[in-house]
């Protein structure tokens, strides 16, 4: 008489769909020549520079602090992908700015820098500015944004960097924020 096999618990089985899943996908990628691979990131370095970019000080007519926080995004996307830079995600930034009861980048101290990155493993800090300009509307074709950029060295609190932009919002100020931002990337020294 034949045995009859116990059957397979039912994680066994769920790790066999995964695995047959995660190479279709594989084979997938590989097929149609998808290019989401190269916003994959090689293990990064913990000697080499690790950038956190906190949510930026938003301030003017139609700025919020949403706008605040868009920017942050963008900036830490580009960084990543244009200039292959090891960034801190953002949700984790997020998070130590509440753990530390920091609610704007606007005012904060050395300490708190020092703390920041200490917190995130990150050796220098990006904070960042929106304002519309007041403008002679006579001379504009329109309200002007400008984004400054500041990168702090996080053990000394010394800027090492700033980089200014302004742009005639023609659009939305979501619009305005992307091109600036793509723009400032292609200043920063590295």
């Amino acid at each position: 008489m034949a045995k009859l096999r116990k059957p397979r618990p039912t994680s066994y089985w769920l790790f066999e769909v995964l695995v047959v899943s995660a190479g279709l996908v594989t084979i997938w990628i590989s097929i149609s020549g998808c290019n989401s691979r190269k916003m994959i990131a090689e293990t990064p370095q913990w000697d080499s520079t690790q950038v956190a970019v906190l949510p930026f000080t938003a301030r003017g007519t139609g700025l919020s602090e949403r706008h605040g926080y868009l920017a942050a995004d963008r900036l830490t996307t580009l960084l990543f992908i244009q200039s292959g830079i090891a960034v801190v995600d953002r949700s984790l930034v997020n998070h130590e700015l509440h753990e530390m009861k920091i609610t704007t980048s606007y005012y904060i101290g050395a300490t708190d820098i020092r703390n920041l990155g200490r917190a995130l493993g990150a050796n220098l800090l990006v904070l960042g500015f929106l304002d519309i300009v007041p403008t002679d509307k006579a001379m504009s074709a329109g309200p002007i944004l400008a984004v400054t950029l500041r990168f702090v060295e996080c053990r000394s609190g010394r800027v090492v960097n700033i980089i200014d932009t302004r742009l005639v919002i023609d659009k939305t100020p979501e619009i305005a924020i992307g091109k600036l931002l793509e723009t400032a990337i292609g200043e920063v020294p590295w």
